[in-house]
């Protein structure tokens, strides 16, 4: 079973944040080699990778990403991530239900 993550959070370290009217960006980075369990968002989200190379696996199959991948992660879709060996940084941008 997949933890189900808060509106807002992510693992990692969030550098930046701002929330406007149900819209949240975050910059957040990641540590080499961080492993992250499998989990779900409880909002819909986009991540656009910046730096680095991360390794995502969700419903039986797994892709890797570099920079300027841009994934979208619907709500409530469990997934979990591996972080290569420079780590990495992301956008997040999450829209709240109502959006």
């Amino acid at each position: 079973m997949s933890k189900k993550l808060h509106p807002g959070f992510f693992y990692g370290t969030t550098e930046h944040r701002y929330d406007l009217e149900g819209l949240t960006l975050a910059e957040t980075v990641y540590p080499a080699g961080l492993v992250i369990p499998p989990h779900e968002h409880s909002n819909a989200f986009f991540c656009l990778l910046l730096e680095g190379h991360c390794t995502q696996s969700c419903d039986r199959r797994t892709s890797t990403g570099g920079p300027l991948t841009l994934t979208v992660y619907p709500s409530a879709l469990a997934h979990d991530n591996r972080w290569h060996d420079t780590g990495g940084r992301a956008l997040h941008v999450e829209f709240a239900q109502r959006w």
